[in-house]
């Protein structure tokens, strides 16, 4: 069928109205009419993906890659539009979902639309008898065989070419074999974890070479069991002149040039402050290479091996006004006070409940609070909005060509 597109919302998708009916659709964008196949039909909605367009945006490109649906859906329009629309999505999300008015909001990025990310993942399908990398299609099961995506840092993209021809020059079959994931560092670095099926697997005599300085084979994902390894399993990446150090399968930044503007902005909020905690720190990323701002802090960390990292790194950097505190964040709640200045950067959860409750009682004097979903930060934000007042707000493209938005905001306690 054809219909007219609205407007880009949250989470990707284009919006159209037809009849009364609500439809959601990938591919679209403002202002085209196209021509939709509907692939799901809900009660008031249904959801469908654009297979030809008749009259075309201004704004439409030709995709940098055959499988950017699989990856990147948002490489068929040029990145000035990408950025415009994000600022447009953002401000409905806060308005809707939170509550509130947000400050008049910029989206910081630098010139890398592709060759950002300094993480991927792989799946594996077999293809006229060689082994192959493979993205899922979306919200589906099935794989898709692609060459390497273009979205990796080029360190990665050749370690993974490098892999892929050594499994394919052995006897490891497709059914032995189940998904990868490589990270690098900007000084060309880069460490992979081989996950196969079973433990007695026959692997090939594997070389590390050229970029890739560490490569481990686990079995299962929950919890994997280390089956060998190659090299090292972890990454040193400076942040801001701060060498941290990060384990293979431990969270880091996607993006770190851009993650470094966020820790910048976030600088001149802990100025000063004699007491900053840190929630969800993982390796220590935002507040050991802000250390020498503040007085002390306080890491949160319920990673074992992360929490094992923040330790490395505050003894490595020789940093005396930091200390880690192992568990989960909703189980040190108690370490807010009146005085603290608390930096969130959670998970696309968001704040547990604990948080917020601690944060409505207490009222920190700060919050510092980075999002890579800003449906659960609105929502978080919009609880404590009658207490506090936005200082500070910012968004930043992690994620070029793709839906995602991150966001950063601080808040200051009214009447302090």
């Amino acid at each position: 069928m054809q219909l007219k597109i609205e407007k880009l919302i949250f989470g990707g998708q284009s919006l159209a109205r037809e009849n009364g009916q609500v439809f959601f659709v990938w591919g679209g964008l403002p202002g085209e009419l196209v021509e939709v196949e509907i692939t799901k039909k809900g009660k008031g909605f249904c959801e469908g993906v654009v297979k030809s367009v008749v009259e075309k945006s201004p704004d439409r490109i030709e995709p940098a890659e055959k499988h950017f649906a699989l990856c990147a859906p948002w490489q068929s329009m040029s990145f000035e539009a990408e950025n415009k629309y994000k600022v447009e999505i953002a401000e409905e999300t806060y308005r809707r979902l939170g509550k509130f008015e947000p400050p008049k909001l910029q989206i910081t990025h630098d010139e890398r639309e592709l060759g950002y990310r300094n993480k991927m993942e792989y799946n594996f399908v077999q293809e006229g008898g060689l082994v192959r990398y493979a993205l899922f299609e979306r919200r589906s099961h099935n794989l898709k065989a692609i060459d390497v995506c273009e979205l990796g840092e080029a360190n990665i993209s050749r370690a993974a070419s490098a892999l892929l021809y050594r499994l394919n020059q052995s006897t490891v079959g497709i059914a032995d074999l189940h998904k990868v994931i490589f990270r690098g560092n900007r000084k060309g670095d880069v460490v992979a974890a081989l996950f196969v099926r079973a433990d007695k697997v026959k692997l090939p005599a594997l070389k590390l070479e050229d970029e890739l300085v560490g490569l481990s084979v686990y079995m299962g994902e929950d919890m994997p069991l280390l089956l060998k390894s190659y090299g090292q399993d972890y990454l040193v990446e400076e942040i801001n002149g701060v060498p941290l150090r990060f384990g293979l399968l431990s969270f880091f930044q996607i993006n770190v040039p851009i993650f470094e503007m966020a820790v910048s902005d976030m600088a001149e909020w802990v100025k000063g402050e004699p007491e900053v905690l840190d929630f969800f720190a993982g390796v220590g990323a935002i507040s050991l290479p802000l250390n020498k701002k503040f007085d002390q802090g306080v890491l949160v960390e319920s990673n074992a091996d992360a929490s094992a990292d923040v330790a490395e790194n505050i003894e490595k950097n020789k940093i005396a006004n930091c200390r880690i505190e192992s568990g989960d964040a909703d189980m040190n709640v108690d370490i807010l006070t009146i005085d603290s200045t608390v930096i969130f950067d959670p998970p696309r959860a968001g704040l547990g409940q604990a948080i917020i409750e601690r944060i409505l009682v207490v009222k920190p004097k700060k919050v510092i609070y980075l999002s890579c979903d800003l449906a659960t930060q609105a929502r978080d934000l919009g609880k404590l909005i009658g207490d506090y007042e936005i200082k500070f707000a910012k968004l930043y493209n992690f994620f070029p060509r793709t839906p995602h938005i991150e966001g950063l905001m601080v808040l200051e306690r009214r009447g302090k």
